[in-house]
């Protein structure tokens, strides 16, 4: 069976797949239009507008323990606009909206089931968290994005008090 993804490069060795099904939309970021909220954990670059509704921009290399490429002083930088719908929300309806800057967005690439494994052991503990498979199609490696922990770690640390975790 084929899934679909949605390829983001965060580093030159750090490729990720966001399943399709929760890839809302992309996006460039003008940084004008960013919003810093003081008070938040770092990870956390702020909020923009996005047709009338606050959408969270999160930079993934700092919340991943990368050495960020990118810095919020470029004029423009790529962005992918993700979706989460918890399981035990009240309302079916609620789905929750969350912005990633990236490096480069790469596009949708396709793998059938053979080409999905476990998380190789050798990645950092600190990132298992983050990724729920290795996803390896002929010539290139991406690691599976895992959208409800990324949502999960930006709810935990968003407050002042648990700032020094993320």
């Amino acid at each position: 069976m084929e899934q679909e993804f949605f390829h983001i490069e965060l580093t030159k060795s750090v490729h990720i797949a966001v399943p399709l099904a929760q890839t809302a939309e992309v996006l460039t970021l003008e940084t004008s239009e960013l919003c810093v909220i003081p008070g938040v954990a770092p990870a956390l670059l702020g909020v923009v507008n996005q047709r009338g509704r606050l959408l969270w921009m999160v930079d993934l290399e700092y919340l991943l323990g990368l050495q960020p490429t990118h810095t919020t002083k470029r004029r423009r930088s790529p962005a992918l606009v993700v979706n989460w719908l918890p399981d035990q929300a009240e309302d079916q309806e609620t789905e929750y909206r969350l912005g990633c800057l990236t490096s480069h967005l790469r596009g949708i690439v396709a793998c059938q089931a053979k080409d999905i494994s476990p998380v190789p052991p050798r990645l950092e503990q600190r990132m298992h968290q983050f990724f729920s498979a290795w996803i390896h199609p002929p010539g290139y490696s991406l690691l599976k994005l895992n959208v409800a922990a990324i949502f999960t770690a930006v709810q935990l640390y968003s407050s002042p008090t648990s700032m020094a975790l993320l």
